[in-house]
């Protein structure tokens, strides 16, 4: 049967019912067995899967009565697969096949970071997750992936193109200083139908 499992920050409670309640320190797992379906943010099913291992590790510590602890363990075994599930699910709606689509996305999450805190970010993680839930994957070099190769210098002020070496997916111009800083482009100098380069874009 299908889980849902969601994190509450509260302390100090634990308890065996229909639901089950178990903390560890400020974080407590509620895990469901009445749902139909898995609800876990892609933004935090990594942490969630570290949780589920520190729960094991502190419910083999406690005194708890042996059925207890079985069914406890049970559940979380089951909900570590149903996460490991959603984000290897999750891969595959990270990939954008329209690379104009892929760079709107960014480019949009750039401008929003831009207006929130005046500069743009050192490294594009930092949009992730509150400017954009992911960076999409492209297959610009024949397969998808979401590279980053980051231009911290003003080398190439005079004619950024230089810069594409098609090493990477993208390219970011980090360099405050920069005459291109916030550009976010396509790491590629191959052509499209009409005849103009990826990086153009």
């Amino acid at each position: 049967m299908a889980m849902i499992l969601k994190v509450f920050i509260m302390s100090g409670m634990m308890a065996l019912a229909d639901d089950v309640l178990i903390s560890t320190q400020d974080n407590i797992v509620l895990i469901s067995s009445e749902t139909e379906r898995v609800s876990v943010s892609l933004n935090t099913s990594n942490q969630l899967l570290k949780l589920v291992d520190d729960i094991k590790n502190q419910i083999s510590g406690r005194e708890i009565l042996d059925n207890d602890r079985k069914q406890i363990e049970d559940i979380l075994s089951e909900t570590q697969n149903k996460i490991s599930y959603v984000l290897k699910e999750s891969g595959v709606e990270k990939k954008e096949t329209d690379y104009n689509k892929a760079l709107i996305k960014v480019r949009k999450a750039l401008m929003d970071y831009f207006i929130k805190t005046n500069r743009y970010p050192k490294n594009i993680e930092e949009l992730v997750p509150y400017f954009t839930d992911f960076i999409p994957e492209i297959d610009v070099h024949n397969e998808f992936n979401s590279r980053i190769k980051y231009i911290r210098t003003r080398d190439f002020d005079k004619n950024y193109s230089k810069a594409v070496d098609n090493s990477s997916e993208y390219l970011y111009f980090a360099d405050p200083q920069s005459l291109y800083w916030g550009l976010f482009i396509i790491n590629s100098n191959r052509m499209d139908k009409s005849g103009t380069a990826f990086y153009e874009w």
